[in-house]
């Protein structure tokens, strides 16, 4: 790994300051929370504003801290930029996650100009910005903005996400290797209480943040709460959570444990009928449909960011992504860091940064 990188990986990191914390909805008695960094008040009039959706490969994250680069960069710009929690699978389906996420957008169109102040804020330029499965979030929340009479995003920041849920490498829909030998597992927790947790599809027990890898349980509840800037609690539901963000991570495939916490496939009559409700939420396969390919509904302008040697998910991701839009007339950017791995952007700074 590049020295810089590595440096940087051993690093917790600490949120940017200067924010105030909101809840933006509550379902099954679980708040979900909204932390912005308002636009510095050196920027006169109406100023437009940039969601950022948390990664964690759909069941880890936390809408606290976000990408170091994040708050200066579009704070440079003049930019509102709110960070949103969602509820992690598997207790609810993707579908579900989604679906706060989009609430959330109407949240802050309904709400940012009382809580910024009259004339702080232009409600309807707004641009979704998110990383990893965060990336998947903001290209699925843009697909029905663009479908609904709000004003659609006026540009999306696909972070290293993944867009096709059909793609071989996500393993969601790849015929299982029977002969493959799995790395023993070991923790806290044993297989059978992971892959319960995997199945445990009650909404009620729902976290919407969590810790996503080992390094943050490392942590004191104090260290974490000063790197989150907030008061968060390690508990063993917290932990369990963390063990299931880690086998869904490494072992996804292994009893199809993130094709259960995705979709819920017991709500089904068979796999088929999986894959017609997968395609309906899979961006890279939504705009093959009809209503985008014959130009009746048009995507976002949209900036892709991918290291070049991202394992996690490839940049082949972005790549065909970018060229489907370009394909339907839609303005794009593609960044593409060298030897970048996943998450390479943590290098990022105000000196160092891509803008």
């Amino acid at each position: 790994m590049r020295p810089d990188l590595a440096a940087e990986f051993a690093s917790n990191g600490t949120t940017p300051q200067g924010f105030t914390d909101h809840t933006f909805a509550t379902h099954d008695s679980i708040p979900l929370g909204a932390r912005i960094w308002a636009a510095p008040s050196s920027f006169p009039g109406p100023r437009p504003f940039i969601t950022w959706t948390h990664g964690g490969a759909f069941v880890g994250g936390s809408h606290f801290p976000c990408r170091p680069w994040l708050v200066p960069a579009f704070h440079a710009l003049g930019y509102h930029v709110i960070g949103n929690a969602y509820r992690l699978c598997p207790q609810v389906p993707l579908e579900t996650s989604v679906a706060d996420c989009v609430e959330f957008v109407h949240w802050c169109r309904a709400e940012l100009p009382g809580i910024l102040g009259e004339g702080r804020v232009d409600v309807d330029r707004y641009a979704i910005a998110g990383e990893s499965a965060g990336g998947f979030m903001v290209m699925a929340m843009a697909l029905q903005l663009t479908s609904l009479t709000v004003p659609p995003p006026r540009a999306v920041v696909d972070i290293y996400g993944l867009i096709d849920l059909f793609d071989a490498r996500s393993a969601l829909f790849t015929p299982i290797d029977p002969t493959h030998v799995w790395p023993a597992w070991t923790g806290e927790f044993s297989e059978e209480e992971v892959l319960a947790a995997v199945h445990d599809h009650d909404p009620a027990h729902a976290l919407a943040d969590a810790p996503f890898h080992e390094g943050q349980l490392d942590m004191s509840d104090a260290e974490l709460g000063t790197s989150w800037a907030t008061t968060f609690e390690v508990t063993k539901r917290v932990r369990l959570q963390c063990a299931v963000h880690t086998w869904v991570s490494r072992h996804g495939a292994r009893g199809r444990a993130m094709y259960t916490a995705l979709f819920h496939p017991e709500r089904f009559a068979d796999e088929e009928e999986v894959k017609r409700y997968a395609r309906t939420l899979s961006p890279y396969q939504v705009l093959e449909t009809e209503v985008y390919t014959s130009g009746r509904r048009v995507f976002p302008p949209t900036a892709f960011m991918h290291g070049s040697v991202d394992e996690a998910v490839p940049v082949s991701q972005s790549v065909k992504m970018e060229e489907r839009l370009r394909g339907l007339g839609v303005d794009t950017v593609m960044c593409v860091e060298p030897g970048g791995p996943h998450v390479y952007d943590q290098v990022y700074s105000v000196s160092n940064a891509w803008w």
